[in-house]
């Protein structure tokens, strides 16, 4: 199968096995003596609006891409003060800004990890072969920092980290000193620890003390090889938090076995070893950058995920990439891989 196929079968299969699993994921509302019509109607409408934006996305050129993106990453900006403001209030976190008149509700986090790779990308095609040189790298990170500490004012911990570990990587990619990067992290880390929430989480980790981490292990090991059936998971019913988002995967390993997590992971790294060459193939600076920086995006989001569930990780709330549910996660996802499937048609 050649690569631009490759490109984009594969979110969209991955985007088709996700309504699945959120089926028989949101059979927990059941037992709780809620209805779950409600949420495949948001399933059925974030895939439109999804699928919409892959395909729109990938008939533009990315030297259109590359010229709106300061716009997109100030528009961007602006959504994440307005968070801060006068986002919707869940959980003690301003996450969520409502959209009027439609009961519908988006994540502008999401939507900043999506415009400062681009941005980035811009940036870097622009200032390539003097990355190395200090003063270069003072605008691109008061960009990042600042991206990030808006996610994190909301607060969202686990997305403020991974949005500055993109950055970071972006500059590592452009050609920036490691050392200067590592100093960066450096300095970093002590702020992270600043917040009490944050303590408090990494010393429950260290101490073993995680009730939905357990659960999940619980279910990825009840599977056993081939699972125990479509829709017949136990655990995600009234033991495993947020099965249909932050524990998905578990739900996949119990239900699917080993088999369906296995294949899981070599579908995700098919997808990002193909996306990284596509992009390393590119012409333009711009499309090589975006390209990786996307790559890098979708495949982190499943690490993280993956490292979550199997408790190598401390919960961090990170949905599955294309699976699982979640809309302004999913647009970004399959944004993203549309401007990766534009890159591997050579649309420049």
């Amino acid at each position: 199968m050649k690569r631009k196929r490759i490109l984009e079968v594969i979110p969209l299969a991955l985007v088709g096995f996700g309504m699945v699993m959120i089926c028989s994921s949101t059979l927990f509302f059941v037992v709780k003596g809620r209805s779950f019509t409600p949420y495949l109607f948001k399933v059925f409408i974030h895939v439109f609006l999804g699928v919409s934006v892959f395909y729109l996305v990938s008939r533009m050129k990315l030297s259109f891409i590359e010229r709106i993106s300061p716009l997109v990453l100030g528009f961007s900006i602006l959504l994440l003060v307005l968070v801060v403001v006068a986002g919707k209030e869940v959980n003690a976190a301003k996450r969520w800004l409502a959209v009027p008149g439609s009961g519908f509700t988006f994540q502008p986090s999401e939507f900043a990890k999506l415009s400062l790779i681009l941005y980035l990308a811009r940036y870097l095609s622009r200032k390539s072969g003097e990355m190395r040189k200090p003063r270069n790298l003072l605008f691109p990170l008061g960009i990042i920092f600042l991206v990030s500490g808006l996610i994190l004012l909301e607060p969202n911990y686990s997305v403020s980290v991974l949005t500055l570990c993109l950055g970071l990587l972006m500059l590592y990619l452009g050609g920036a000193n490691p050392l200067h990067i590592l100093m960066v992290v450096v300095l970093f880390v002590p702020l992270g620890l600043i917040h009490e929430h944050v303590r408090e989480r990494i010393q429950v980790f260290i101490n073993g003390n995680v009730p939905q981490v357990r659960n999940s292990i619980v279910a990825l090991g009840s599977g056993g090889i081939f699972g125990v059936g479509l829709g017949r998971g136990k655990e995600k019913l009234l033991f495993i938090p947020c099965p249909h988002t932050d524990f998905i995967f578990s739900v996949v390993g119990e239900e699917l076995g080993f088999m369906g997590t296995f294949g899981l992971m070599v579908v995700f790294l098919l997808y990002f070893i193909n996306s990284m060459r596509a992009s390393m193939d590119a012409s333009l600076l711009f499309s090589k950058y975006a390209g990786c920086g996307l790559s890098l995006m979708i495949f982190l989001h499943f690490l993280f995920h993956a490292g979550v569930v199997t408790g190598i990780l401390p919960p961090t709330g990170i949905p599955l990439p294309f699976i699982s549910y979640g809309g302004s996660a999913l647009m970004v996802n399959l944004g993203g891989a549309g401007i990766l499937q534009s890159l591997s048609r050579g649309k420049g």
